[in-house]
């Protein structure tokens, strides 16, 4: 019975192994063919056929991912040979079955033969893209291939009224020009771009742009970042090219012509004083140019910073005893170049530029405190104490130094307001509102400073926002260190809330630490709060009336450090005596 069921069985279990193999062989060559994402020169590629990882590779169909990288197409799109040629005039013959490309005159190896789906070919796309001049990243574990285009140069073409930023690339480019401000600038993101040369900057100096700067602002997906720096606001556009694209600025006619930027030189310093009256330093270049300035605190002066200029060292000087004492020119540590200006006298001073900015000016030009409306803030106040230790109260300190200050003011002439005069809450940004409305020439706001513990920092110190700001808050920190001899903690620029909303040079005092034993027993004691009064005021005369500095450049300074048991006993510095009452 066994032997004559044998024959009947046999074919029936083969044709179950059969079925078997067949099956596993079908759901591994499913297993290892999947759908791939394809972005070719910042572009998804969305058409079909689709792309597919298989054995670890991605391959797409030729003819459409290269048209997607601009390439132009020698005859049908469909079929076992493609020939192309690139935007750069490269051509390129891929044939099914054949394990080389030709690339130009020469072959380039493939790991694997394209084939025919359907009537499309199909290539590995990684070699493809690669002979074609495009950085590749594959990631066939997440079904991922990008080929990005490299950039191969920067060009300028200008007009009276436009200019045109021409990226040269191995493809077409695609982006949406935007615009920030504060300061003005157009930015243009270009996803799918490698950066060749690598990121920097380029000056530019016509039609309104300061420079351009470029960057890899995303290496990831290859996106670089194009920037233009403005000196005002103007339309932008971009406009793709099979060679890369255009941004373009202005009113652009069509009669655009190469335009090969050259960064602007250092040509003169000049000085220009009138002995006790006034002084200037001019600083002309050949070509515009954005400057940033800071105040110098030892020398007192005015220091330039021209990152796109040139020049050759420089130094010019003039009679020790002028507002205007020298200049002198040197490179920058990064690039560019630096002009430092000392003064002779500390007083204010304006910083201008001629409409070319071709042209920086420096004036200090002596005035008179009389008539001067100026704002005194003395800080906090009412349900808001401010500091507060061994029965200390910052906002009682603020108000009595604050009176006392525009009492001297007002005897000297001057129109000093305060922002309270009583122990009253005044939010924050109604103190420098008043500033404004009243059309302040300056404002102060006085404080005292404290630590989150008792005894971990002492000293004085001055704040700034704005560079108007700075020689202010400068003059008030060398003052009260002269006139109250505590340690120097510097100028330090913040955006208070009283400082950053001002339109008028503003600075913000710390007269002392209040949780400091020893600053807190000096502030408790009207001769220390009438020294405070008396520096401040003197700070403010010498804003406007000028004040000799030393041969050094510096502050002049004849006072001992106020330490406690002596300061009763210390000389009051020279000011002026107080007014009966106040003007609020």
């Amino acid at each position: 019975m066994p032997s004559s069921r044998s024959p009947i069985r046999c074919p029936v279990v083969c044709a179950i192994c059969v079925a078997a193999l067949v099956g596993l062989a079908a759901a591994a060559a499913h297993a290892q063919t999947r759908p791939a994402r394809v972005v070719v020169a910042g572009q998804v590629y969305t058409g079909a056929p689709a792309a597919q990882v298989t054995d670890g590779r991605t391959w797409g169909p030729v003819a459409p991912l290269a048209k997607l990288w601009g390439a132009r197409l020698l005859g049908p799109e469909t079929g076992p040979r493609l020939e192309l040629v690139t935007s750069e005039g490269r051509r390129v013959v891929v044939e099914a079955g054949q394990s080389r490309l030709r690339l130009d005159d020469r072959e380039v190896a493939l790991p694997a033969s394209p084939r025919l789906g359907g009537a499309h070919l199909y290539a590995p796309l990684a070699p493809l893209f690669s002979a074609l001049g495009a950085r590749v990243r594959e990631a066939p574990e997440q079904g991922l291939f990008v080929a990005a285009a490299v950039l191969r140069d920067i060009q300028f073409l200008l007009s009276p009224a436009g200019l045109v930023v021409r990226l040269i690339a191995n493809a077409p480019l695609s982006g949406v020009p935007r615009r920030l401000a504060d300061p003005e600038r157009v930015y243009v993101d270009l996803p799918g771009l490698a950066l060749e040369p690598p990121p920097g900057e380029l000056y530019v100096g016509a039609s309104g742009v300061w420079r351009l700067r470029y960057s890899q602002f995303k290496p990831e997906s290859f996106t670089a970042r194009f920037v233009l720096d403005l000196r005002d606001r103007q339309p932008a556009r971009w406009t793709p090219a099979p060679d890369g694209g255009c941004l373009e600025l202005g009113t652009l006619t069509g009669k655009e012509l190469p335009f090969t930027p050259e960064r602007p030189r250092v040509k003169s310093v000049e000085l220009l004083n009138q002995p006790g009256e006034s002084g200037q330093a001019v600083i002309r270049l050949s070509g515009p140019v954005e400057f940033t300035w800071e105040v110098s605190r030892c020398p007192y002066g005015i220091t330039f910073t021209l990152p796109d200029a040139v020049a050759s060292p420089l130094c010019r000087t003039a009679a020790p005893d002028a507002l205007v004492r020298g200049a002198e020119v040197l490179p920058a540590a990064d690039h560019g170049v630096k002009v430092a200006v000392s003064f002779g006298w500390a007083m204010r001073c304006a910083v201008s530029a001629d409409a070319a900015a071709q042209e920086i000016t420096v004036r200090l030009k002596r005035d008179t405190l009389a008539g001067k409306r100026l704002v005194v803030d003395p800080g906090h106040g009412g349900r808001d104490p401010g500091a507060q230790a061994r029965g200390l109260n910052e906002k009682d300190i603020n108000l009595a130094v604050a009176t006392e200050l525009v009492s001297r003011l007002a005897a000297a002439g001057a129109v000093p307001f305060l922002t309270r005069d009583s122990d009253v809450f005044v939010p924050l940004a109604e103190r420098p509102r008043l500033a404004t409305a009243l059309e302040a020439d300056a404002f102060v706001s006085v404080h005292c400073n404290a630590m989150e513990r008792p005894n971990l920092n002492h000293g004085t110190e001055a704040y700034y926002y704005t560079p108007q700001s700075c020689l202010l808050a400068t003059m008030l920190q060398d003052s009260l260190v002269a006139g109250l001899g505590r340690r120097d903690n510097g100028v330090r620029q913040r955006r208070f809330a009283v400082l950053w909303r001002s339109q008028q040079p503003c600075a913000l005092v710390e007269l002392m630490y209040l949780d400091w034993d020893a600053e807190g027993d000096l502030l408790r004691l009207p001769e220390v709060q009438h020294l405070a009064a008396g520096s401040l005021f003197n700070a403010l005369r010498a804003y406007f009336e000028g004040l000799p500095l030393t041969p050094e450049g510096s502050w002049p300074s004849n006072r001992p450090p106020l330490f406690m048991g002596t300061e009763a006993n210390l000389p009051l510095p020279n000011i002026a005596p107080a007014a009966a009452g106040k003007d609020g």
